[in-house]
């Protein structure tokens, strides 16, 4: 009887002895790697896969019509000379910029140098008083054509290192058709190089008039709409002595000694 009253007490104090438990939380055991498990074909879309190249960082973008850099050099200078009663002049231009263009400055010089015989080199007060003159630099200094730096740029290419002399440049007492009156001419002579090799580089000038002085060693090149070429043997002073003329890009050539100078032909 005894021990059937106690099983009973124990029974009905169980749950409040519950009460009294105290539970504490352990957090799971930390996951190891993920591992890829291939997926087979039935059992669903394969995730593609991400290319490499996409980790890197993006190129900058880029436009397929943009030129593409090209290297600009420009041609090395060269020394001009001015030679008149025993006297020396000579300056170091650069003719044209990389793309080929008449340098502003060395326009101004050569002018200056081809400028008549007996003309003193202008100062700066007679330079800034013609600032603004379509025609000319100074009181007796001719603008000269800027066609004529990049026909001298030609020749001085086959001829580095040569020097440039300037024989004859802007007379303004020449012939009303010379063109040695407006700039657009200039006689030189390469020092040091055979004059026929100058000679046949000047020949391959498109748009300019090109005269062989063979007696006086000079050669005369000039601008103009179409390609005249003559040879002229008579020394300084005298008369003129043609002996050769191909007019035009095409042209003719007349062969005889002498030659009346054409009236389709310009006095150079």
């Amino acid at each position: 009887m005894r021990a059937s009253i106690v099983f009973a007490l124990l029974l009905v104090a169980a749950p409040a002895a519950a009460q009294d438990v105290t539970v504490i939380y352990a957090p799971p055991a930390p996951m190891g790697p993920l591992v890829a498990v291939p997926v087979s074909p039935g059992e669903g879309p394969v995730p593609e896969r991400t290319p490499a190249s996409s980790l890197a960082p993006a190129p900058a973008p880029t436009s397929s019509s943009a030129p593409a850099a090209q290297t600009c050099t420009t041609p090395s200078p060269v020394r001009f000379v001015r030679t008149t009663d025993g006297s020396r002049e000579a300056r170091l231009l650069h003719l044209t910029d990389c793309h080929g263009a008449p340098d502003p400055e060395a326009l101004l010089e050569l002018s200056i140098l081809a400028r008549p015989r007996t003309a003193e080199r202008p100062d700066a007060r007679d330079l800034r008083a013609h600032a603004n003159d379509p025609e000319l630099f100074a009181s007796e200094v001719r603008r000269l054509d800027p066609g004529l730096l990049t026909r001298l740029q030609v020749i001085a290419d086959h001829f580095p290192g040569h020097d440039i002399e300037i024989t004859s440049g802007y007379r303004p007492d020449a012939n009303e058709t010379s063109r040695h009156r407006t700039g657009h001419a200039l006689d030189v002579r390469v020092v040091d190089a055979p004059l026929d090799r100058v000679h046949a580089v000047a020949l391959l000038l498109d748009e300019s008039g090109v005269g062989l002085y063979p007696t006086s060693e000079f050669l005369h090149v000039d601008v103009r709409p179409r390609v005249t070429r003559w040879v002229d043997v008579a020394g300084p002073g005298e008369p003129t002595n043609m002996v050769e003329v191909i007019n035009g890009r095409d042209g003719h050539a007349s062969n005889a000694a002498p030659l009346r100078w054409p009236a389709t032909l310009d006095e150079p």
